[in-house]
C-alpha cells in the first residue's frame, strides 16, 4: 500500500492518507501563533522603527514571509472591492459627463472601468502584490550585495514583510476612502504612508543585509536615480521631438 505522508513546517499533517485531529489542532496552532507573532513585530517596527527593533524580531524565514504577504493581500484586496463599489456611482457620473462632451464612448472602456467581476479582481490583485513584492525583495537584495551587504535573502524577506503587509492594508483603506471631500484627506496621508514606507525600506535592508548607514542609504537611493536620469532622458527626447528643427 502506498504511503502518504505530508509535513508542515516539521509537523506531521497527513499519514498514510489520513488526518490526525490532534495533529491538526498542533498545526492550527503553530500557524496563529507564528502569525501573532509576526502580528506584534509589525507593531513593533512602525511605532519604534529602528534597525535595533528590526534585529530584534528578525527572522531567516521565506516562507513565513510570504504567507503574511499572501495575507495582507487577500485584506487589501477586499479593502479595494469595497472602494471600487463606493466609487461606482461617482466612476459612472464621471463616464455620462465623458460622453456628453465626447460623444459615445468604446463599449470595451466602459465595460473596464465599470467592471464588476469581483473574483477576477481579487485574484488578480493577489498575484500582481506578489509578484511586485519578489520583484521589490529582489532588487534591494541585489542592490545590498552590490554595496557590500552580506545578509539571508529569507531574513531580507521576513523584515520587509513585517512592515509591508500592514503598510499595503492601510493604503488600501485609504484609496477606498478616497470619495469626495475624503479625497483631500486620504492624498496627503498616503503621500505620508509613501514616504515612511522608504524610511522602513533603509532601515529593513540595513538590518537583513548587515549594512552601514551609509550604505544602506546608497541602495535606497541608487534606484531613485536610476529612475530620474531615465526620466531626465524620456524628458529630452520628447523635447527633441516636438522643437523646431
Amino acid at each position: 500500500m502506498l504511503s502518504t505522508n505530508l509535513h508542515f513546517y516539521g509537523i506531521l499533517v497527513i499519514k498514510n492518507g489520513r488526518v490526525d485531529a490532534k495533529i491538526l489542532k498542533a498545526v492550527k496552532g503553530k500557524v496563529s501563533s507564528m502569525l501573532e507573532q509576526m502580528f506584534r513585530a509589525s507593531q513593533a517596527v512602525l511605532l519604534r522603527p529602528s534597525v535595533s527593533t528590526f534585529e530584534e524580531y528578525e527572522r531567516n524565514n521565506l516562507g513565513w514571509a510570504t504567507i503574511y504577504v499572501l495575507i495582507g493581500s487577500v485584506v487589501a484586496s477586499l479593502l479595494g472591492l469595497v472602494g471600487s463599489l463606493l466609487q461606482r456611482t461617482s466612476l459612472e457620473q464621471q463616464l455620462a459627463d465623458f460622453e456628453q462632451e465626447l460623444g459615445s464612448l468604446p463599449g470595451w472602456l466602459t465595460t473596464l472601468v465599470l467592471s464588476d467581476n469581483s473574483l477576477v479582481t481579487i485574484l488578480s490583485n493577489l498575484i500582481s502584490a506578489l509578484v511586485v513584492f519578489f520583484i521589490f525583495l529582489f532588487v534591494i537584495y541585489l542592490l545590498g550585495l552590490l554595496v557590500g551587504g552580506n545578509g539571508a535573502f529569507g531574513e531580507l524577506a521576513y523584515d520587509v514583510a513585517l512592515f509591508w503587509t500592514p503598510i499595503s492594508v492601510i493604503s488600501a483603506l485609504l484609496s477606498a476612502l478616497a470619495i469626495g471631500p475624503l479625497a483631500c484627506i486620504s492624498g496627503p496621508l498616503l503621500l505620508i504612508v509613501g514616504i515612511y514606507n522608504v524610511y522602513l525600506t533603509f532601515l529593513s535592508i540595513q538590518s537583513g543585509m548587515n549594512l552601514s548607514t551609509g550604505k544602506a542609504l546608497t541602495a535606497v537611493l541608487m534606484p531613485v536615480f536610476i529612475l530620474l536620469i531615465m526620466l531626465c532622458g524620456l524628458v529630452a527626447l520628447f523635447i527633441a521631438e516636438v522643437s523646431p528643427n
